[in-house]
């Protein structure tokens, strides 16, 4: 398939619903591939180039059919189930929650950090 074809394919298949299918399909090829670790750290705005790096890596690897097939499959069909592969939200973004849940349970509000007041000397 050469370059035309390619981009072809990416500018009408590109979606970043189908993203998580197929990073889970790179993976069965490059498991320790880059493009992984960015899509799973990506966020929104970086995932729409995210899915079409993906594609392009794909196509180096699978025929467009298989690619789109793959999509079409229910993942939960394949016998086994996937985690998740892109988080909604951070480690950091889970942490404060269950911080702020564990406090609003124990009757604590957490008070917002203000800063320090700078004295005006002059009168």
């Amino acid at each position: 398939m050469n370059f035309l074809e390619k981009n072809k394919f990416i500018v009408k298949h590109t979606n970043v619903d189908y993203l998580k299918h197929d990073i889970e399909l790179l993976k069965s090829k490059q498991p320790g591939s880059s493009l992984i670790v960015r899509a799973v750290k990506s966020i929104s705005f970086n995932k729409k180039r995210i899915a079409e790096e993906t594609l392009l890596t794909l196509l180096d690897h699978f025929s467009p059919e298989e690619i789109l097939e793959n999509r079409t499959q229910d993942l939960s069909t394949k016998g086994n189930e996937v985690k998740q592969t892109i988080p909604e939200e951070s480690g950091i973004e889970k942490m404060k929650k269950a911080g702020n849940n564990l406090l609003s349970k124990i009757g604590i509000q957490q008070s917002k950090k203000k800063g320090k007041k700078k004295k005006n000397f002059r009168k």
